[in-house]
This record gives structure tokens, sequence and C-alpha cells, in this order.
């Protein structure tokens, strides 16, 4: 009785002044049956409430026209509404599915990758029960306690409610601990450190590209290109599905380490080191500086990574160690039934040298030096090569194979200092004969990376020409640089340092070659 009674009051018209004035003021008592007339107007209801049905609503309320509501053109529009509101939402059920999966998380292609999905997902999980928990009892108790709602508020009869109290602080606080030890339980996983690692790099940021350095001699680095453009880099190698340490650290200014396929990320502070490992499958990667900053160079600080086999990275290493230590000349020699070829050689003292034996006969050989210790090869099978590094001083050598020999010799060269520096580079000299050698050691004395180059820079449409150039120098390192123009190279030449910004910030320098 109670519920129909409010529907009627819901539903019923609002006593209007006149009514009020007519029934209760003017009226005589002869025309009561007027005042009950109005009366009876007043109560009844407007209209009845709408009842939806699957097909009624997309055509029409299940009242009529009739009664006033609805009519002609504007049930029409109301229809046309009704079918563009479902044909989106049919569109949303098609498109989202491929639109969300392009926002989701990279592909777990390692076990840290899988860890911190696993988080991510479970996080997500509780997120979304607690989303809809809260504002599902939101939605509900805004619809039941709304004006003229069926609910009746009960917050005075709940008032110091203890097992409330208890519920709805109990939940929170299992929720926070929850979500607290599966991200520390995590966070440990992610920060072990393999006893036994493949490979450790030094990975140093700075403006703008990556330089990595293995172990022994070997530092490398890759100069991106315009908008981050690594086309005719060389990548950085590391053995898949073995553990691998990088020890990240910046020369400038703060960067951030970060390879997202792999899950890896790890700031690089100026000073400090952070460390983080991580394996990789066998495949090419992507090395890139997260760092949020207003500056565009960090975007474009990227790198080529890729994970090879086990014994294709030690080859790759060996041969890094080899360039490494040849700094200087690489002199050819071949081993066939006829002897030693070319028969005379020349060299230059006190520039580290490789000879690059190769063996062109039926058999094994080997190749010595004479006089030299430890200046021998181990045997070179046949259509093989091997290299034997030495360091000689002026003189003529014997290189000997099973009794053919040929003749080293090995001249004096002049040496010549270089200084790097922000942002000059300073020569003993400026000017080179052509047909002459000379030995230039090359010092960083700079705060910065640098490097030398020596060659035409890069011009319009065009790019450099690098006859000759050194490896990427921390500061403090030196390296020896030996050039031998030819007659051909007379001319007026630079040279320059090749790090992203160092040649626009003026390193760099005219040389001559004369005749």
């Amino acid at each position: 009785m109670m519920k129909n009674a409010k529907a009627a009051q819901k539903y019923s018209r609002p006593m209007s002044l006149w009514s009020t004035v007519v029934s209760h003021r003017l009226m005589p008592s002869g025309f009561s049956w007027a005042s009950s007339a109005i009366e009876k107007r007043r109560r009844t209801p407007l209209r009845k409430p709408y009842r939806w049905r699957v097909a009624a609503w997309v055509l029409r309320p299940s009242h009529r026209s009739a009664q006033g509501f609805s009519t002609g053109p504007r049930l029409a529009r109301r229809a046309r509404m009704r079918w563009a509101s479902l044909a989106s939402i049919v569109a949303l059920v098609v498109i989202a599915p491929e639109t969300l999966a392009s926002w989701g998380m990279p592909d777990a292609v390692n076990e840290r990758m899988q860890t911190i999905e696993s988080i991510y997902l479970q996080l997500l999980l509780i997120g979304a029960v607690v989303f809809l928990v809260v504002f599902g009892w939101l939605g509900y108790n805004l619809v039941k306690f709304r004006p003229g709602g069926e609910g009746e508020p009960s917050y005075e009869e709940h008032r110091g409610n203890i097992k409330a109290e208890v519920i709805w602080t109990a939940i929170p606080i299992l929720i926070v601990a929850w979500v607290g030890f599966i991200s520390f339980d995590g966070f440990q996983q992610l920060q072990a450190e393999p006893e036994e690692p493949a490979a450790e790099i030094q990975m140093e940021g700075f403006q703008w590209f990556w330089q990595a350095r293995y172990s022994g001699d070997v530092s490398l680095s890759q100069q991106p290109g315009d908008a981050g453009s690594l086309e005719g880099e060389d990548p950085f190698l590391i053995p898949a599905n073995e553990p691998v340490v990088v020890n990240v650290t910046s020369g400038d200014v703060q960067h951030a380490f970060a390879i997202p396929e792999l899950g890896v990320k790890a700031d690089a502070y100026p000073g400090e080191t952070n460390t983080v490992s991580f394996t990789a499958p066998e495949g090419e990667y992507i090395i890139q500086c997260a760092e949020l900053c207003g500056n565009p160079g960090h975007a474009y600080m990227r790198a080529k990574l890729h994970a090879v086999p086990q014994d294709q990275y030690e080859d790759w290493i060996a041969e890094q160690e080899r360039q490494a230590q040849l700094s200087g000349q690489a002199i050819g020699v071949n081993i066939t039934a006829g002897g030693l070829q070319p028969s005379e050689l020349t060299g230059f003292a006190g520039v580290p040298t490789d000879l690059v034996v190769t063996n062109q006969a039926d058999e094994a050989r080997s190749l010595s030096v004479e006089g030299v210790e430890d200046a021998t090869t181990d045997d070179i099978e046949p259509g093989e090569s091997a290299r034997l590094p030495v360091n000689l001083e002026a003189g003529e050598y014997t290189l000997d194979s099973q009794g053919d020999t040929a003749t080293l010799d090995v001249r004096e060269v002049e040496s010549v200092s270089v200084e790097l520096d922000e942002w000059a580079i300073r020569g003993d000299r400026t000017e080179f004969e052509a047909g002459q050698a000379y030995l230039l050691n090359v010092e960083n004395v700079g705060n910065s990376v640098h490097n030398l180059l020596i060659g035409t820079p890069e011009e319009e449409g065009s790019e450099d020409e690098v006859v000759w150039q050194t490896e990427n120098l921390d500061p403090g390192a030196s390296t020896t640089l030996l050039i031998q123009p030819s007659e051909d190279q007379v001319g007026d030449w630079t040279w320059w340092c090749d790090i992203s910004g160092h040649y626009a910030q003026g390193m760099r320098g005219d040389i001559t070659v004369v005749e």
C-alpha cells in the first residue's frame, strides 16, 4: 500500500495555484462537484513509467504516442539515434581487441620480462576489482537513495558499527600488503645477479651515444644519425640465452639505459654505477635512452644489440681484441708452395703491427720472426689465416716458414703528438710530406670521449671521406695512428672528432700534405 502511495505521489500532477484558489476560495458550496474533479485530476498519475524491452528499446517506449509523449518525427529520430548507438557499440567490439593489443606489454621473451608482466597483470587485476566494487557500490547507492527512490538512509542505525569499521579497514590493509609482497618479491628477482655471467659489459652514456667496454681492450660505440638512424653501425654483441651483466654509468649528463623488449632499464648517473642483469634469446634488439628530458637528443640516443650463439660471440670478442691491439698497421704474408709472398716487406719501428698470415700451401704450416721471442704462429691449416702481432725496433728481420723465408725491413718513423680536448685538436705539426710515414700519438686530455678522423668531412649531398681514424678514446686514454700519405693525397685535408655535436662545437682543424 505504501509503495503504491509513493508511486502515485511520484507521478501526480502538482496542484496549481489556480486550482487551489478555485477549490478553496471561489467555489460556491453548490459546485462541490467541480472541487472534487480538480482534486481527482491532481491525484491522477501524469504518465506511466517507461518499461523498456529489448526490441522496444530500439523502436519506441511501451506507451503509445496517443498518450501525448512521442509522435511522428520525434519517435523516428529517437529510433535512428538508438540504431546509431547500437552500430557504434558493435564497431567498438570489433575494433577494440586489435587496438588494445598494441597498447599492451611487449611479448615476454625472457624470464625478467615474465616477472615484470606477472606483477603488472596482478596489479591490473586487483585494480580492476577494486574499481568495479567501489564504483558499482557507488552507483547502486546513487540510484537507490536518490530523491524519490526506494531506499531509506540508514546511517543513524549504522553509526559506531564496529563490524563495518573493521571490514573497510582490514580489506585495504590486506590489498596493500599483498601489493607490497608481490612487488618486493619481484624486485628481489629482478635485482639478483648471476654468480658466473657469460659476459660483463661496462656501458657508458654520452651525448648522444652509447659506448660499450668489454673485457680486455675492447671498447666500441655506435653513432646514431639523424633522428636516431643506426644505418651502417656495427651492433654490440652478447651471448644468447646466457646471463649478461651490464654496469651502467654516464660520462656527462643523466641518461637511462633501456632495452624495452627484454624488460631492462637502469639509470645512468655521472660518477655512479648501476648494475642490471638479464638473459636474451637469440635475436636483434634496440638499446634506447629512456631519460625524460626536454632535449630530443635522448630520444635519438640508440644502439643495436644482437644476441648470438656463444661460439659466435667468443669468436667476435677474439677478433675485437686483435683489432684493439692493432693500432698501427697490418702486413699480409702468403705461404705458398713456392715460398713466402711477397719476399720483401716494409714495416715501421715502434708501431704495433699484425702479420696477417694466409696458408695457400697443401699442408699445415707455421710462420715465425727469427730472433724475436714468442713471435711464432701455431700450425695454420691450408686455406686458413692467422694473425701474428709484433712491435719491432728499426732493423731487418727474417720471416721463416719451414725453410721458406722473406725479409721484413723495419724503418724509423717520425712521431707526432696530437691532443684531443674540449673543443679543439692540437698537433705538433699540421703539414705532412707525401711518402713519409708518421706515427700519431693521440691522447684524450679532455673530460669527454673523443676520437680523431682524417679526411674530408661531410658536405651537403655527400658523405664523410675518411682516410685514417682512431677508435673512441675515454678521458685520459691514448692510442697510436700510423699515416703514410701518398703522392695522390697531396692537398688540403681536415682532422676532426665525429662524436655527436663535437664537430659543430669547433673540434676540427686543417692539415696539409705536401710533396
